[in-house]
């Protein structure tokens, strides 16, 4: 007869305090019966996963159940209830402060592995103010060293690394504004500060990671950087933290974290950022959060990594997935609009400046990614017209060189016939727009744009039905101009 599983006993320790807690009876006994008759077997490795996911479930029910909503006068039963996490975690705490050689040490790894997911479970919970002020400072200051200690020590270990990733992500993320302190609190910078002391802890190390398996790459380093990205997106958007205290007061924090980004980033070759799509989101998201209110960060890049940078942005705009597509174009919106701000100013903008440099030395880019937005616009199922329009505007009058040239390529392309009307449809799609990127100026060559692509379409389609009758003269138009 096997003897119970360890997880099992586990289970049924957590069933007893659901019972004895003031859950809904009803809630607990479903849920903790369910879990039990699933896991009442001796596991086999197969199902190990899956038992972790409902380790993750079982905190994040009761946590709802019973604190979801809890007030300030809750405080003392919420304190309670974590209680035993409490003891954990100091624990661990005592451990990984004295004891470097843990690392081979499976109670130590399973149980901190355990704590981060019935945190993490806990935090999913709280989507108020006051319960997630009282979760905050049970677990800042005193149980964070735990969580950088832990990646330091297990970074390659996925098992034990990714839940504590997945953990302070959850922690940093602002659902329904229960991180918006009070103006004369300072726990929304303190937040990030930690923020950026665990993603140097895990990126330094994850990098020098060497001669992985290839077919474990995923699992071994792009996962972590995978929630990496997700926790700096949710940091740099959660709006509790006004991020221009840091250069005041000279704090590196804010520095230390894009300077791990980027090292993280160009560890990924083009071709595995875009083949694993939970990575390919995660980087994209993050980009447009970088674009919109840091693009200081990337005037200071050097030629290598900008460059690196803008290639990531055209195998994006290129990306199959509209979503990815579309956040390609508003990052790259926005990089252009604050160019274009920065250079209109009396006063000299630096960065717009360096970041001009910059373009100035990747024309092939500005080239290759005005040429293929407009093929994107007249011969594709374009399914996000509208957001194609904001660069493309911003290209064209940032890049008027390049929009005349990627013109003249187009219509060379085509059958002699056939230039004389695309080069009115290309004369029309500029028609009363002003050389500004004001948001009337914006719409009306959206508006436009709209109309040039209807008169492509049709033309093409006209030039279709008198090549049906006249014989092979008549193609289809831009099929020699499409980009390769």
């Amino acid at each position: 007869m096997h003897s119970p599983s360890p997880i099992l006993l586990h289970l049924i320790s957590l069933c007893a305090h659901c019972v004895d807690s003031c859950i809904p009876r009803t809630v607990a006994l479903v849920v903790c019966c369910s879990l039990v008759r699933t896991f009442a077997i001796t596991p086999s490795p197969n199902m190990l996963p899956r038992m972790l996911q409902c380790g993750l479930i079982l905190p994040t029910l009761i946590s709802y159940a019973d604190f979801a909503e809890t007030t300030e006068n809750d405080s003392s039963r919420f304190e309670r209830f974590l209680a035993p996490l409490g003891t954990v975690m100091s624990a661990l705490k005592a451990q990984l402060g004295v004891d470097m050689s843990v690392r081979g040490n499976v109670a130590v790894k399973n149980a901190l592995r355990g704590a981060v997911r019935d945190i993490r479970g806990v935090l999913q919970s709280l989507i108020s103010k006051p319960s997630f002020s009282i979760m905050f400072d049970w677990l800042y200051p005193d149980y964070m060293p735990v969580l950088i200690c832990g990646v330091q020590i297990w970074y390659d270990d996925p098992t034990i690394a990714v839940p504590i990733l997945k953990c302070m992500a959850e922690f940093v993320t602002n659902k329904n504004n229960r991180l918006q302190m009070h103006t004369s609190s300072p726990n929304g910078i303190l937040l990030f500060r930690e923020t950026s002391k665990i993603l140097a802890a895990y990126g330094d190390r994850i990098i020098s990671l060497q001669n992985i398996d290839p077919g474990h790459l995923y699992t071994v380093k792009y996962k972590g950087i995978t929630v990496c990205f997700s926790m700096f997106k949710a940091a740099l958007l959660g709006d509790y933290v006004n991020f221009g205290v840091f250069k005041l007061y000279r704090d590196d924090a804010l520095d230390n974290a894009f300077g791990i980004f980027f090292k993280l980033l160009v560890s990924i070759p083009i071709a595995d950022l875009l083949e694993h799509p939970k990575l390919c989101k995660a980087y994209y998201a993050l980009l447009v959060a970088i674009t919109r209110d840091h693009l200081t960060y990337l005037a200071n890049l050097d030629a290598g990594f900008f460059r690196f940078f803008c290639q990531s942005i055209l195998e994006g705009i290129k990306s199959v997935d509209v979503q990815i597509c579309t956040q390609c174009c508003t990052a790259l919106d926005f990089l252009l609009s604050f160019i274009y701000t920065g250079l209109s100013k009396s006063k000299t903008d630096e960065s717009a400046q360096a970041l001009s440099r910059h373009f100035s030395n990747n024309t092939e880019f500005l080239n290759e990614t005005l040429l293929y937005l407009l093929n994107l616009v007249m011969f594709e199922d374009c399914k996000n017209q509208w957001s194609v329009s904001r660069p493309l505007l911003g290209l064209i009058i940032i890049q008027p060189n390049i929009f005349q040239q990627a013109q003249q390529h187009i219509i060379a392309g085509l059958p002699v016939h056939k230039h004389a009307p695309v080069a009115e449809c290309f004369g029309k799609l500029m028609m009363d727009v002003e050389g500004t990127l004001s948001t009337k100026n914006r719409d009306k060559f959206t508006q436009n744009l709209s109309a040039f692509r209807r008169d492509i379409n049709n033309f093409a389609k006209s030039a279709a039905s008198v090549g049906s009758t006249e014989g092979p003269k008549g193609g289809k138009i831009g099929g020699d101009v499409m980009m390769s």
